[in-house]
C-alpha cells in the first residue's frame, strides 16, 4: 500500500529532526513508561520459565566439582576473531582463536585439540570422572559433533535455553572484555596477543569462585520461578 502524503511529510521530517533521546525518555515517563538499557539476555518465553525451572529442581543438588565449562565468542576489531576456551574448578584450560567461521568439523577439531587436552590434565581418571557443560548452538548439536562426543564417551551436561545468568563463563568473558577494554590496541595481532594474555592471567581462585557459586545461581533460579536472576 502507497503511503499517504502526511506520511511522507512524516519521514522526511524525521530524517531532518530525529529525535533526542532525552526527549524519548521524559515522553515515556510522562505516560507512565519506562526507559532502560537494551536488554542483554534473551527475552524468555513461559516455555523458557518452565524448562528453566524444571531443570534447577534436577540440579538442586548437583556436583559441579567435576563440569568442564566452555566459551565461544566473537570479537569485532573491525575484523572478527572467535575465542574458545574451557575451564573448571581446577582452573583455566586450553585457549583457541580463529578467525574463520565454526563449523561442525571444526568444533570436532577444537574437542580434540583443546577439549580433551584440558580435560584429561584436569581430570586424569577418565572421561568418566568429568562432565562437558555447553549451551544448545547448533554447532554442539551438529551431527559431527554429536558422533564425536558419542565415539569419546563424552557426557554432556543438559543445559536450559536463554540461560545466560546460569552459566559462569559469562562472568569470565565479562572480566575479559574489560580488561582487554582498558588497553591501547590498534592491529588485529595485538588483540589476539592481548586475549591470550588476559585469559593466561585469570587466576585458578576465579575459576574456584564462579564454580562454587552454582549452587547460589540454581537457587536464585528456582526462587526466581525460573525467571531471570541477578546472576
Amino acid at each position: 500500500m502507497p503511503l499517504s502524503l502526511s506520511q511522507r511529510y512524516e519521514i522526511v521530517f524525521l530524517k531532518l529532526h530525529p529525535l533526542d533521546p532525552s526527549t524519548v525518555r521524559r515522553r515515556l515517563r510522562e505516560s507512565g513508561g519506562t526507559y532502560g538499557p537494551p536488554l542483554k539476555k534473551p527475552l524468555l518465553t513461559d516455555k523458557h520459565r518452565e524448562q528453566r525451572l524444571i531443570w534447577a529442581r534436577q540440579h538442586q543438588h548437583f556436583n559441579w566439582d567435576n563440569v568442564v565449562t566452555k566459551i565461544v565468542r566473537t570479537v569485532k576489531y573491525p575484523l572478527k576473531l572467535h575465542v574458545w576456551g574451557c575451564f573448571s574448578k581446577q582452573g583455566f584450560g586450553k585457549l583457541i582463536i580463529f578467525r574463520h567461521n565454526l563449523t561442525g568439523d571444526f568444533m570436532c577439531d577444537i574437542y580434540e585439540n583443546c577439549l580433551l587436552p584440558t580435560a584429561y590434565r584436569q581430570f586424569p581418571e577418565g572421561p568418566d570422572s568429568w562432565i562437558l557443560q555447553e549451551d544448545n548452538d547448533l554447532k554442539h548439536r551438529s551431527w559431527q559433533a554429536i558422533n564425536w562426543k558419542t565415539d569419546n564417551q563424552i557426557q554432556v551436561l543438559p543445559w536450559p535455553s536463554a540461560s545466560p545468568d546460569q552459566n559462569p563463563i559469562e562472568n569470565v568473558w565479562s572480566i575479559m572484555k574489560d580488561t582487554i577494554g582498558k588497553k591501547n590496541i590498534q592491529t588485529i595481532q595485538e588483540l589476539e596477543q592481548e586475549i591470550r594474555k588476559t585469559w593466561k592471567g585469570l587466576p585458578v581462585g576465579l575459576a574456584v569462585k564462579l564454580v562454587d557459586s552454582m549452587d547460589r545461581r540454581v537457587q536464585c533460579l528456582i526462587e526466581a520461578n525460573g525467571d531471570y536472576t541477578s546472576y
